[in-house]
């Protein structure tokens, strides 16, 4: 019978009849939601799913579609937050029908959805935690345009895209809510620039944590849309809900081009980069309804202000749901909501305890206000590269006896360190915006070898030192360079007396003769690379692990490690043994894929580098507060 309806409905909302709406709302909400159930996920706002519709007539199924389907949205047969609900129906269809407890429209225009109240998780994979918004929201559903801006603050704008997003400064955006809340006779939330509370009845910035909650939309991936599968290229999978990867010297597109989520919101990641309310912190909103107001700071702190939803023309894995920035020399939209509740209790989701397999026997080595990204262990000493917080910019290299114990030498770098190698008493580091740099002792000054476009990554063979970048290439210094492989970015170098080895983030390792430069033949069984006597190591995002013979690049055989949360896996080769890491768990394996043990990652850190030091493991692992340890870890077989 539902079907029967489903097809009856359909049937309607495609003819002429003067009185299908009638008729159609008198069918119910059983017809209703089996109909909707019936199509499928959207590719685009003018997608038709399959309806034999008079060409020109699609924009009116879709508008009579919208009218029926807000006749139900009481009833309970119909869920309203429903990923792909809003997809069917570009926002000025809906905004005529979107009236009532779930939506409304201002007296200028802009359409506002209702995002409820709830208890949530924000942040991303080893990085998360619980947040309680208590209000239910009214959202607006794009950002605020010039057109907008131009009829509620009166300023012309001049040589722009009128449905484009209007990119104003914070004190801009507190001035267009509060002009909003005057034309509509509601006290402003904002007194002498600062917002009075979360209670204001007026017009106001989402807080950092309600921004989140609302681009989520009930999600726990990377976007709304799916997980970012290819970091620096093309998703297909997210290309009709987000804007991503375009160039950067094209106009900005207008709003609510690309489908909303489900809450019904458009562009909440992807379109321009979006002011919120929080002034900047490093740490993550957490609690219940955080706001974090800046009082705690110092005057001359004051005024940067977080920004989130990443812009049009970056890479994939910028434009997610949990990348948080400060607003300090950006270009940001805004979008405005205002309270649809009073705040009320939210009951905490009753779920079983987490269980952790291993924690760490101890913590050797505490590393406030940094993170350590790059171990090496050489001649009795571990060396630390770490990168500090925005607020503390503490970014260098940490000289460790081999127990952990004492640090010796502490240098400073101006950047964060990306890589460490030791070749020839000689300590080189790889820092963050392109730049190779050395230390002959550390008693002595660091000096700058080359300046390169991006980090670089580092490999070493013997006294042969392998530098690469993503887009100058890589090679030993004083031999053949190998150039860069266009729109491809590197991930692992390796070297060995005859062969080059790149691994890319395309899933392949390419292998060059080291004398010629010429390329030898491609390994597609991942793009993290290690080295062995007479095998190549390989590893992929799925956390397979791939030994391949070195002479021709045969499969040998391989194994799974874990499937990675967030990066690809890495490889380091000790001996016979692999030592195979992500960010939440570290392995070591026999060549013949006999797993020796495994140490898993505590929630709320994650792994950012292994080295191996006798028969334990250094890890370096770093905390949700920008902070990390290096930990020594057993590696014996248990």
């Amino acid at each position: 019978m539902p079907k029967n309806d489903a097809a009856a409905l359909k049937q309607l909302l495609t003819s002429d009849d003067p009185d299908r709406i009638a008729r159609a709302l008198a069918l119910g909400p059983g017809a209703v939601a089996a109909l909707l159930a019936t199509l499928p996920e959207p590719d685009g706002l003018g997608f038709q799913p399959g309806w034999r519709v008079k060409r020109g007539r699609w924009p009116a199924v879709q508008r009579d579609l919208a009218r029926v389907v807000c006749a139900h949205l009481d009833d309970p047969a119909l869920d309203p937050y429903r990923p792909g609900f809003w997809r069917w129906v570009p926002p000025d269809l809906w905004a005529d029908a979107l009236l009532g407890e779930h939506a409304a429209r201002t007296p200028d225009g802009i359409a506002l959805v209702r995002v409820p109240a709830a208890r949530v998780t924000l942040g991303e994979a080893g990085d998360s935690h619980e947040v309680v918004i208590t209000r239910d929201l009214w959202v607006s559903t794009t950002l605020v345009t010039f057109a907008l801006w131009q009829q509620v603050v009166g300023d012309a704008v001049a040589g722009v895209d009128p449905q484009s997003p209007a990119f104003v400064k914070h004190a801009g955006a507190v001035r267009f809510c509060n002009a909003l809340s005057a034309r509509e006779g509601l006290p402003p939330a904002y007194v002498d620039g600062r917002l009075a509370s979360l209670d204001a009845p007026g017009y106001r910035l989402l807080t950092e944590a309600e921004w989140e909650h609302a681009a989520r939309a009930g999600t726990d991936g990377d976007t709304y849309a799916g997980p970012v599968k290819v970091r620096y290229g093309q998703n297909p999978h997210l290309d009709p809900a987000i804007r991503y990867g375009e160039p950067r010297n094209g106009p900005v597109p207008p709003v609510a081009t690309r489908l909303p989520n489900a809450f019904g919101l458009y562009d909440m990641l992807g379109l321009a980069w979006e002011r919120v309310q929080d002034e900047w912190s490093p740490r993550r909103p957490r609690g219940v309804d955080p706001w974090h107001t800046g009082e705690d700071l110092p005057d001359e702190a004051r005024g940067v202000h977080v920004r989130r939803g990443a812009e049009h023309v970056n890479f994939a894995c910028l434009t997610t749901a949990h990348t948080r920035m400060d607003d300090r020399k950006a270009r940001c939209a805004f979008r405005v909501c205002r309270k649809a509740s009073e705040p009320r209790p939210i009951e905490p989701t009753v779920e079983a305890p987490a269980v952790v397999l291993s924690p760490w026997r101890h913590v050797a080595l505490e590393i406030p206000h940094a993170r350590p990204r790059a171990l090496f262990t050489r001649d009795g000493l571990t060396w630390v590269g770490v990168a500090g917080s925005l607020a503390t910019a503490l970014h260098g290299v940490l000289a460790c006896d081999a127990d952990l114990m004492e640090v010796q030498h502490d240098l400073r770098t101006p950047w964060l360190v990306s890589d460490l190698h030791v070749v020839n008493r000689t300590l080189w580091a790889g820092l963050g915006p392109g730049q190779l740099v050395a230390w002959r002792s550390p008693d002595e000054p660091m000096r700058v070898v080359q300046e390169m476009t991006n980090a670089p990554v580092l490999a070493s063979h013997g006294t042969d030192l392998l530098v690469g970048t993503t887009w100058q290439g890589l090679g030993v210094p004083d031999e053949v360079w190998i150039p860069g492989l266009r729109g491809k970015m590197l991930a692992s170098v390796a070297l060995d007396a005859d062969r080059v080895y790149g691994g890319y983030d395309d899933g392949c390792v390419r292998v060059y003769d080291r004398g010629t430069g010429r390329r030898l033949r491609v390994l597609k069984t991942g793009g993290r690379v290690a080295i062995a006597p007479g095998v190549v190591w390989t590893a992929d995002r799925e956390g397979t692990i791939t030994a391949h013979a070195a002479a021709d690049g045969a499969v040998l055989r391989s194994f799974a490690h874990a499937k990675s949360n967030r990066y690809p896996l890495r490889l380091y080769v000790r001996g016979e043994r692999i030592l195979a890491w992500d960010d939440r768990s570290v392995g070591v394996y026999e060549p013949d894929g006999t797993r020796v043990s495994r140490w898993d990652c505590p929630d709320g850190h994650s792994v950012n580098a292994v080295f191996p030091i006798g028969a334990d493991l250094h890890v370096a692992v770093a905390d949700v507060e920008c902070s990390g340890r290096v930990l020594r870890i057993e590696a014996r077989s248990r």
